[in-house]
């Protein structure tokens, strides 16, 4: 099934935030009961869709590349420095990683294309400052894991906080400016559970934070990704809807990851001893309660057998600042 070609000054049609998540396709793949012969087929027509997308949209693909283009000459600009002030070595994998993931976030934003329209029905012609703004967030993440294996915690603490800020920014652009669009607020939220997951994880592997951590990092937002896959295979297009418990929690957790890395750089070793014990046991206690969240939505979500019509399923919140 392709998806029809617009012209540049043409709007979006009524129904395309309904398949704003190929719904149409999903639920063919439903009805073929996902048989290898329906993977194949929704394969090929979101291919052909997403194709179809950029040929209607070619000043976005522009601007798309062009703005890559741009990030990857200050990524190295970045890793030039590193190179000269701090340790080559970092620097030359911090451009390896960091180039890596900028093709595969400039990717993407390519095969969403077709999602590039504000609630009002205007298609976007070039990259927004919000969009901009999270990209520059998705590619701070593999900077922060370089920087925090490595043993540089500073460096991926200054890191994380610039990318804490950008994600309270491109909110704020987004509705100030009248530019939310499918697009942003999707890779805004997939760049979220990334974003923070990296963090803590690295940390894990740096060994600042015990595996345990890791374990309850990768459950819930394992959870998220997979489960909100499941329930839009299985259910329908999913609503990412945040909650005051899921923004109180993470920002908590923002804050004390940033405490974690002060005090494991500025603390005394009886201080870091004291203070990581009672950190740790905080971070135990707040991610169980998120995953446990995350369970009981998901649980919600899975066992609803009919779809109130406008009222998409909820997965939850991802958003952390």
């Amino acid at each position: 099934m392709e998806h029809p070609k617009l012209p540049p000054s043409q709007p979006v049609c009524e129904s395309h935030e309904k398949v704003s998540f190929g719904e149409e396709l999903l639920a063919e793949l439903r009805r073929d009961g996902f048989s290898a012969e329906g993977f194949r087929r929704f394969i090929t027509s979101a291919y052909v869709r997403a194709r179809d997308d950029l040929y209607a949209n070619p000043h976005l693909a522009r601007s798309i590349l062009g703005w890559g283009l741009a990030f990857f000459a200050a990524q190295f600009v970045y890793c030039a420095g590193l190179s000269l002030t701090l340790d080559h070595r970092l620097a030359v994998e911090c451009l390896a990683a960091g180039s890596v993931w900028l093709v595969f976030s400039c990717v993407w934003m390519l095969a969403h294309a077709g999602l590039a329209f504000t609630s009002t029905g205007e298609r976007l012609e070039r990259v927004t400052l919000p969009n901009l703004l999270t990209l520059l967030r998705s590619l701070l993440i593999p900077l922060i894991v370089v920087s925090a294996v490595s043993g540089h915690l500073v460096l991926a603490a200054v890191l994380f906080a610039i990318g804490g800020i950008t994600d309270i920014l491109d909110g704020v652009a987004a509705r100030g400016l009248g530019q939310v669009t499918k697009m942003g607020t999707i890779m805004d939220h997939l760049v979220d559970v990334l974003f923070t997951a990296a963090m803590f994880l690295s940390l894990v592997w740096a060994g600042v934070l015990s595996p345990w951590i890791g374990v309850l990092v990768g459950l819930r937002y394992g959870l998220m990704l997979i489960g909100g896959a499941l329930v839009c295979l299985l259910r329908g297009p999913v609503k990412i809807k945040p909650t005051t418990f899921g923004k109180l929690s993470g920002t908590i957790l923002y804050l004390m990851v940033l405490l974690q890395i002060g005090v494991e750089v500025y603390g005394a070793p009886r201080q870091v001893l004291k203070i990581s014990e009672l950190l740790h046991v905080g971070f135990t206690a707040l991610l169980s309660m998120t995953v446990l969240q995350v369970l009981v939505i998901g649980w919600y979500n899975l066992k609803r057998k009919e779809r109130v019509e406008g009222l998409p399923k909820v997965v939850g919140d991802v958003r952390w600042p």
